[in-house]
């Protein structure tokens, strides 16, 4: 009893006790650590997933890459840095570069932007109904047909939206923006540089070019095929 009455001259309560040690019961619970852990890891999880799958199919197309037609390098070329662009900021947000949530947020918010103009922009290349998968449509070309670019927009953009629904601000700091200007600057630099490449290998093979149509030597271009011209046009 004397010790009890000491405790409590000097602030001992143990009704806080017992108070504490329910909180703490509880948040060591399963639930508090799939709700405050869990769900984090698992968004964590799918964000590295889609980040390093888009950037293995960029590769696979840019690898694959023919450069006649010339519309159909200009759709592997602009489609390729614009989900490179989105395969970044997923994994920089998958990996917890930045820390920040309120960084996360301007990331997420910037992704789903270039997901919105890379929807607008394929949107504009789809064709009518064909047998081809999703898989498919991102190897080959980008060839998606309406309903299979929306369902490939909603897997990409989803984690993303729900990153904008948790609570917390928009804060661009001093390392989410040298990250955003890194991403938005090198990445585009990159696949122009490539493209300017290309084309001066083109204009080596260039015999006439026309108002709507170019002719070109493509005999050293299809080696392992008796070709000698290729007539690029969109007509």
């Amino acid at each position: 009893m004397l010790t009890e009455r000491i405790k409590k001259l000097m602030g001992w309560c143990p009704m806080a006790i017992e108070k504490e040690k329910k909180e703490f019961a509880s948040n060591s619970s399963f639930g508090y650590e799939f709700k405050h852990r869990g769900l984090r890891t698992l968004l964590a999880s799918v964000h590295l997933i889609i980040g390093i799958g888009l950037l293995v199919n960029v590769f696979y197309v840019i690898k694959n890459m023919p450069w006649f037609p010339g519309w159909m390098m200009e759709i592997d070329i602009v489609a390729s840095m614009l989900l490179s662009i989105i395969a970044l900021f997923s994994i920089f947000i998958a990996f917890d570069i930045i820390r920040a949530e309120e960084a996360k947020k301007v990331l997420s918010l910037i992704s789903l932007i270039v997901i919105l103009v890379l929807f607008v922009y394929l949107a504009g290349w789809t064709v009518s109904a064909t047998s081809l998968s999703l898989l498919q449509s991102l190897q080959l070309h980008y060839t998606f047909t309406t309903h299979t670019l929306t369902l490939f927009t909603l897997i990409i953009a989803l984690p993303n939206l729900l990153n904008l629904l948790r609570k917390g601000s928009y804060r661009v700091e001093r390392r989410t923006g040298i990250i955003l200007i890194l991403i938005l600057i090198l990445i585009p630099a990159a696949f122009a540089s490539l493209n300017y490449y290309i084309n001066m290998q083109k204009s080596m093979l260039l015999i006439e070019k026309g108002e709507d149509y170019e002719i070109y030597s493509a005999v050293n271009y299809w080696w392992y095929q008796p070709a000698v011209v290729f007539v690029d046009s969109d007509k």
